[in-house]
């Protein structure tokens, strides 16, 4: 392995040099940044700053990391999944070597550091999302600037490319050592020849290749390609401080470190909890539901699990992997074998994918006040709550559940109404699933939840929702409250009653698992209810290990220091051990 050090002869105020690791044109042929000043490898992505350290004249100046020279072929890229962010040649589906077979370049491409083309932010012109990548540049100077080159450049202006669904800016610049920088001011300013074939090789690149030609759209002026600029560095800073969620992308930023606003995760949790729902009400339609036996309660009901469960959970916990991999998420199912994961991918390729939008919920906490460190967070995943009743088409009762806890208490919430109904909580109509009408009620520290809660003023005889297939023994604490009783099925379900004000308390006995209870904590304890065991303590979501509570459950939006002290000396349940399954 050959390894050398080199400062760019043209640039030799540079803070920034290049080291070469390997040989060029082999697999473990690797470039990286240094620090001139001591030899220490940098990131080409977030260490490299956006504006140049030299002072300059001009407002439309900013660093440049050339990552493929003039009049070359060989593909090199920032590797933006790697740590530290080396530049190497990138490969192909068949994992050789990539270079552009479309022809030589006539320019020196690369990218912008500190920027990032957000995917989950929305171009307003092609409604598409950004590519994931720093902004890239296709830069028109006469001379060819080595791989790793940092070079400060004059923005000219940019064309945005439609690549599949994806916006992916090329910003238009020239080398501000470059002879053309003093007459060249903007794109308009560039020999037309040149434009046509910018316009050209962006165009038709990848059709060599068998690859459909990408779409540009309209140049824009310099002034708005460095707005363009500015934006998608707004972008990076919300990444490297766990604003937007990660994927796979490497950060420099440990998960201790980056606060993740809890608004962005609900807005994630909202949507796989609604494409969820989507699938559940597919799978009922289908009359699939490939039943199995999880096992029995302590009241010797059944417990089933059906292909909406699986498909449910599967969309879920992929798709926050996806966006924070390292997020702890705790589902009520474990991943589905093979035959059914065969299943759930045919169910989840026929689907409709709904729009991801992660900024739903900025506008009720705009300067991310409420976030915590990735590592403080657990996800508490309900897949398909009341899977009995959905197998018995009691479909008002099945709900999606998702709740965000920081250090063990709920921050954020969902509980999504696949089928929800305008019944009586105690007499649910049998929904079409065709025509079914959904709803999603959500909590949030710092925000109320859109609506408010139904006034609860406790009458001398409460209305109390319990649960119709676990119902323990309720005549004592029954009577303790001189209460009347509404059976129900669904602790997402029960939780809504009281919201809505068909129910005055949410009641349960017997043991019952913390992704039944977590999003309906949330709902009432982050809008002024009450959500305890009958001992009057709180619910501690911290241990994914430690899923079963026999503490029994109290619910109201109601006060409950009467209703704890009615309840005193009756035990809420047994301290049988229940497996997971």
């Amino acid at each position: 392995m050959v390894m050398f050090l080199f400062m760019a002869s043209f640039r030799s105020h540079s803070p920034y040099a290049v080291e070469h690791v390997g040989t060029p044109g082999s697999a473990n042929y690797a470039v990286w940044v240094t620090d001139a000043a001591s030899g220490k490898r940098i990131s080409a992505w977030h260490d490299v700053w956006l504006i140049p350290s030299v002072a300059t004249a001009s407002s439309h100046v900013v660093n440049f990391v050339n990552e493929i020279p003039r009049a070359t072929r060989a593909k090199y890229e920032t590797q933006t999944t790697v740590a530290g962010n080396p530049i190497v040649q990138d490969r192909n589906d068949g994992g050789e070597l990539r270079s552009y077979t479309y022809g030589e370049t006539f320019f020196n491409y690369g990218g912008i550091p500190q920027t990032w083309e957000d995917p989950n932010v929305m171009d307003v012109e092609s409604g598409a999302g950004g590519d994931g990548d720093p902004l890239d540049v296709i830069e028109l100077g006469a001379s060819p600037l080595r791989v790793g080159a940092v070079t400060p450049i004059k923005v000219l202006g940019a064309l945005p490319m439609l690549d599949q669904d994806e916006i992916d800016w090329k910003v238009i610049a020239v080398a501000v050592d470059d002879p053309a920088a003093s007459r060249w001011h903007s794109i308009n300013d560039v020999e037309p020849r040149l434009m046509a074939g910018i316009t050209d090789w962006l165009v038709n690149y990848k059709t060599t290749d068998g690859k459909p030609k990408n779409v540009l759209g309209a140049p824009i002026s310099s002034a708005e390609a460095m707005a363009l600029i500015h934006d998608c560095h707004a972008q990076w800073r919300a990444l490297r401080r766990g604003h937007a969620p990660p994927g796979k992308l490497w950060t420099g930023v440990p998960s201790s470190a980056a606060r993740v606003p809890y608004a962005t995760i609900l807005a994630a949790a909202v949507h796989a909890a609604e494409s969820a729902g989507d699938v559940i009400a597919a799978v009922h339609t289908s009359k699939a539901l490939a039943t199995v036996t999880k096992g029995t309660t302590d009241e010797g009901v059944v417990d089933p699990l059906t292909l909406a469960d699986l498909a449910s959970h599967t969309i879920i916990t992929s798709t926050l992997a996806d966006l924070w991999p390292a997020l702890v998420v705790v589902s009520e199912e474990d991943d589905p074998d093979p035959d059914a994961a065969a299943a759930v991918a045919d169910l989840l390729a026929a689907a409709t994918p709904r729009p991801l939008d992660l900024h739903l919920f900025d506008d009720h906490d705009p300067g991310f006040l409420h976030a915590a460190p990735l590592d403080r967070l657990t996800v508490w995943v309900d897949p398909l709550d009341a899977t009995k009743e959905f197998t018995e088409d009691l479909l008002e009762y099945v709900t999606v559940m998702v709740t965000v806890a920081d250090a063990g208490r709920p921050v954020a919430a969902c509980i999504h109404q696949v089928f929800a109904d305008s019944a009586a909580p105690d007499q649910p109509h049998v929904t079409s699933a065709a025509s079914r009408a959904s709803r999603t009620v959500w909590a949030l520290s710092g925000a109320a939840t859109p609506g408010g809660h139904a006034e609860s003023v406790l009458s001398p005889q409460p209305r109390v929702i319990v649960s119709r297939s676990h119902p323990g023994q309720l005549t004592e604490p029954l009577d303790a409250l001189h209460a009347s009783k509404i059976a129900a099925g669904g602790s997402g379900f029960k939780a809504l009653a009281v919201w809505d004000g068909h129910a005055d308390i949410y009641l349960h006995r017997t043991a019952i698992k913390l992704w039944d209870i977590a999003a309906p904590d949330a709902l009432f304890t982050l809008n002024d209810g009450t959500f305890i065991g009958w001992s009057g303590a709180r619910f501690d979501y911290s241990e994914p290990d430690a899923y079963l509570t026999h503490n029994g459950v109290l619910a109201s939006f109601a006060p409950t220091k009467r209703l704890l002290a009615a309840l005193d000396g009756i035990e809420p349940g047994s301290a049988k051990s229940h497996p997971k399954s």
